[in-house]
């Protein structure tokens, strides 16, 4: 009889309890993306991206055919600017559903580290986010009319997150930038988008480079293809290539290995990039007819010297920018850790001396019937 009563007891209990601090998905601004810039007086501009509901409108009564809301706020701290933010909306702000955060290349050259203060300590920020830079205004970026109708935000973590731009686009999550800025000695990138009005979609602009926190530099579509072969972060690499008399040759689903290895140490620093890769040949400008050997042995040839020669210009602009985002330094540290603890990278890494070394291979050479 007595467990019985207690039982009573428990389950009478059971509707009363519950989470003190659970807040209704209707009282609750879910951003889907922000936006660092900075603003006059060195202050910093935050924008926040708030999908908008027909349901749960932003203030009882109000609606909008938008189907976003784009607030912003100004302050000296990022903190502070978030707290301008709440204050023009009736809502308490949730960052957990964040999916991209959007930072101006003006900000990132002056050392991105204080701005990112505040979403390294708030324990609601979404470490998988996306970061991605632009070289335009973020809340203008992030307030655009897409073809695909879809919110900017989400439109933004998408295209990063496509496979069919991982040739060229190689996106970093909130935690592993921040591991990068602040943990040497591989430095980070972030890509860089931009908006095209007459067809109202985000392009791909390159890659913006880090020494540290601080933006040094910008890497073309190109290079940054041939970094993203470096690095091993590209998937799928296309390019093409001029071919003297037969044209130009387009290449698809690029394969290759890609070893580093330490030639010299002190005094002087030499590295050897081996290249090994194959390619299937997709169009060929000016050459109609089923390709002979000694025409295989040429295109083979030719883009060999492409590839080495744009992999190594590639890591010299790297090297004038000071950014060693392929991760040079961190081959010393694993393999001397002696040597790296009395060395000073940043002024031994643009010095360097480099040899790339490229095989290839062509693939598929014949037509489809």
């Amino acid at each position: 009889m007595r467990f019985r009563w207690i039982t009573a007891i428990l389950l009478a209990l059971l509707p009363v309890s519950g989470c003190w601090d659970a807040v209704d998905i209707d009282r609750r601004a879910i951003i889907l993306a922000l936006g660092l810039e900075m603003a006059p007086n060195n202050k910093i501009l935050v924008s926040a991206q708030i999908p908008q509901s027909s349901f749960f409108p932003f203030s009882p009564g109000q609606s909008s055919e938008m189907p976003y809301q784009t607030l912003t706020g100004i302050a000296k701290t990022g903190y502070g600017a978030t707290l301008g933010l709440e204050s023009k909306t009736w809502k308490r702000l949730f960052f957990m559903q964040l999916k991209t955060v959007l930072v101006n290349t003006a900000l990132a050259e002056q050392g991105i580290k204080p701005y990112f203060e505040y979403l390294e300590r708030n324990p609601q920020i979404n470490p998988q986010s996306m970061v991605v830079l632009t070289e335009t205004n973020c809340r203008d970026t992030l307030s655009v009319p897409l073809s695909s109708k879809d919110i900017p935000g989400m439109a933004i973590y998408n295209f990063l997150k496509s496979e069919a731009k991982a040739n060229q686009v190689f996106p970093m999550q909130t935690w592993e930038f921040l591991k990068r800025i602040e943990i040497r000695p591989i430095d980070a990138y972030l890509p860089i988008i931009s908006y095209n009005s007459d067809e109202q979609v985000y392009k791909f602009d390159g890659i913006g480079v880090f020494h540290r926190d601080r933006l040094t530099g910008k890497l073309s579509e190109t290079e940054s293809r041939m970094a993203g072969i470096v690095m091993k972060e590209a998937h799928n690499a296309t390019f093409t290539v001029p071919v003297g008399k037969m044209g130009d040759i387009s290449y698809q689903r690029l394969h290759w290995k890609r070893e580093i290895a330490i030639i010299k140490t002190e005094p002087d620093f030499e590295f050897l990039i081996n290249v090994s890769a194959k390619g299937y040949g997709s169009e060929i400008t000016r050459d109609p007819t089923e390709l002979s050997p000694r025409q295989i042995k040429e295109i083979e040839r030719v883009t060999e010297n492409y590839l080495k020669r744009n992999m190594a210009a590639t890591v010299h602009r790297l090297q004038a920018m000071n950014s060693d985002i392929i991760g040079f330094g961190e081959l010393i540290r694993a393999n001397k850790p002696e040597l790296w603890k009395r060395l000073n990278w940043d002024q031994e890494y643009p010095r360097a001396d480099f040899r790339v070394k490229v095989k290839f291979t062509l693939e598929r050479v014949g037509k489809y019937r």
